[in-house]
């Protein structure tokens, strides 16, 4: 009997299951008792629709039919009482005060009507953050916006003008300027990169600040990076590290605006000038169910002897937040409780994505800043906080990590295939459980090299003949990890 199978499948025992057919026309009705502001979840963990209605009887009432009133595909979802913990392995995260942080700005200003991205540095014993503001005239170019607080984000002070306006007719930033980057270089200046695009193509400048970080002025050559790789041609958001002199940037690229999945490439610098793309193939892409449409912003920094990636991803539905660890930022292994960060409930200020982190801590404390948006679209940007040490919060590290991606196709008949990523050879197993912690069937059980592999799973238990459709759990053990996912047969 494994533990942790049985503490999942004690979660699935007590969370109502059920098949939903859309478009028959049907309500489905889930019986429970903690009925009032349940939400759907589908067997990712994510949700799908927020605080159902409640019949006449005291049951929930659903149509099939996500937050966005589509139906959703046919399966097996999860419906989760408002005080039952949420399908999911993230930590609590507690929101800062005031909530949230940086809200829009006064009647006139840049960025009285939208605001996005959060770019964060503690400097001088002063917060400092940069965001994208947009004062919603049509055709209104994007600048660059400046607050800062000294009493550690009670308060800030900011200022109507920007810190960077849109460049000249005709220049590569004409159309505005966007999603902003800040570091301190070894001789003390703010240099700001920044996404620039003149109504086609978006690019990468660069910006140096005299009045610590309040305004910035261009640093010609501009622009500094296109993006231009064999997988992408657009670039916009970006994460830059300065160390032992070197400059490494971290770029989220499209080979076109309408293309996705978006995927993250890395460029290297002696400068932070001249640039050139190293590997040439993208060093990071999505593959769970949550990061279908790609990374579009990220944050990456050096950490405990190793780079740590906070990044947002969508599935064309939601931005949510999760992140990941490398040993040489190319090779990169998910958090497995990701996403770490959900949106807000509905009516939040983020209640509708969450994106654009930007990490710092305080002592013992992690505090997340990031850009969320309301259900009208309208962004703005705030911070939550969980303590440093929060296992969800820091990917397994060291020589043991390993990874259980998700089955595909899931649900399934009559198989499906799970795979397996080990980033360092040894033992392993991988074996299918039901959701009452038998085992039905060992995939594998014997050393595995470093890398992915796969396994297909055919529905069968050890005795060869089909098992009854239904929930069961692939768990995978190595090297003193273990990792469970919750697969559907259905027949």
């Amino acid at each position: 009997m494994i533990a942790q199978a049985l503490l999942v499948s004690s979660l699935i025992a007590s969370t109502p299951t059920f098949v939903v057919r859309p478009g028959d026309g049907q309500v489905a009705r889930i019986l429970m008792a903690d009925a009032p502001g349940a939400h759907i979840y589908d067997l990712s963990g994510r949700r799908i629709r927020s605080s159902l209605g409640v019949g006449a009887a005291g049951d929930l009432l659903w149509k099939g039919l996500d937050d966005r009133e589509r139906p959703v595909p046919a399966g097996v979802y999860l419906a989760v009482g408002a005080s039952s913990p949420a399908p999911q392995d993230a930590d609590f995260w507690t929101r800062c005060a005031p909530d949230p942080a940086i809200d829009l700005g006064a009647p006139g200003c840049f960025d009285e009507a939208d605001i996005w991205g959060a770019c964060v540095l503690d400097h001088n014993d002063t917060l400092k953050v940069w965001y994208t503001g947009f004062d919603g005239l049509p055709y209104g170019p994007t600048r660059i916006g400046f607050t800062y607080s000294t009493d550690q984000g009670a308060t800030w002070a900011r200022s109507c003008e920007p810190a960077l306006s849109e460049g000249s007719i005709g220049s590569f930033d004409g159309g505005g300027v966007a999603a902003p980057y800040v570091i301190e270089d070894d001789a003390g200046a703010l240099i700001l990169f920044y996404g620039g695009f003149d109504g086609a193509v978006s690019q990468i400048g660069r910006a140096i600040s005299a009045d610590g970080g309040r305004s910035f002025e261009r640093s010609p050559p501009l622009p500094i990076f296109s993006g231009q790789t064999s997988w992408s041609n657009l670039t916009l958001f970006k994460s830059v590290d300065l160390r032992d002199g070197d400059y490494t940037m971290w770029f989220v690229g499209l080979k076109d605006s309408t293309e996705v999945p978006w995927k993250v490439g890395r460029a290297i610098s002696p400068d932070g000038i001249f640039w050139s793309t190293s590997p040439s193939t993208p060093v990071f892409t999505g593959s769970d169910p949550w990061e279908d449409f790609g990374t579009p912003s990220l944050d990456v920094e050096w950490r405990d002897d190793e780079w740590l990636m906070w990044y947002a991803a969508t599935d064309d539905s939601t931005l949510r937040i999760g992140n990941a660890h490398s040993a040489d930022g190319i090779d990169w292994f998910r958090n497995p409780a990701n996403p770490l960060l959900d949106v807000g409930e509905e009516g939040d200020w983020d209640g509708r994505d969450v994106a654009e982190p930007a990490v710092l801590y305080a002592g013992a404390e992690r505090i997340l800043y990031h850009a969320g948006r309301d259900t009208a679209l309208v962004g703005r940007v705030g911070c939550k906080t969980q303590p440093a040490t929060s296992v969800s919060g820091s990917p397994p590290r060291g020589p043991a990590a390993v990874r259980l991606l998700p089955a595909t196709p899931n649900p399934f008949n009559p198989r499906t295939t799970i795979r397996v990523e080990i980033d360092v050879e040894g033992d392993a197993r991988l074996a299918v459980f039901d959701v009452a912690g038998r085992q039905v069937r060992v995939l594998h059980e014997g050393r595995l090299r470093s890398g992915t592999h796969s396994f297909v799973w055919d529905g069968r238990g050890r005795s060869g003949l089909p098992v009854a459709s239904g929930i069961y759990l692939t768990v995978l053990e190595a090297r003193g990890a273990r990792e469970v996912r919750r697969i559907v047969l259905l027949k």
